[in-house]
């Protein structure tokens, strides 16, 4: 490989995510991330970004009779997988 490689040359790659309690409410909270990204150029906002993709998500899930939430692996062999 020509040149330094950038996962040990640079900054970690992180979001800067911190999970803390919120003493007022007794829940966890997450503070920080990502507010902004850019890609070709444009700037986005991350977090209504991401609202866009949970709701396209969601809506896909109901047009396939796909209950919301995490979805599940069923019947999956060892022999199957790569």
């Amino acid at each position: 490989m020509g040149g330094p490689e950038p996962w040990r040359s640079g900054p970690p790659l992180t979001t800067a995510i911190e999970i803390r309690l919120n003493d007022a409410t007794g829940k966890v909270d997450r503070v920080g991330g990502v507010d902004y990204t850019i890609k070709d150029g444009i700037i986005y906002d991350a977090k209504a970004l991401r609202a866009e993709v949970r709701a396209m998500v969601a809506r896909q899930k109901a047009e396939r009779g796909i209950p919301p939430g995490i979805m599940t692996i069923e019947n999956a062999e060892a022999s199957t997988l790569p």
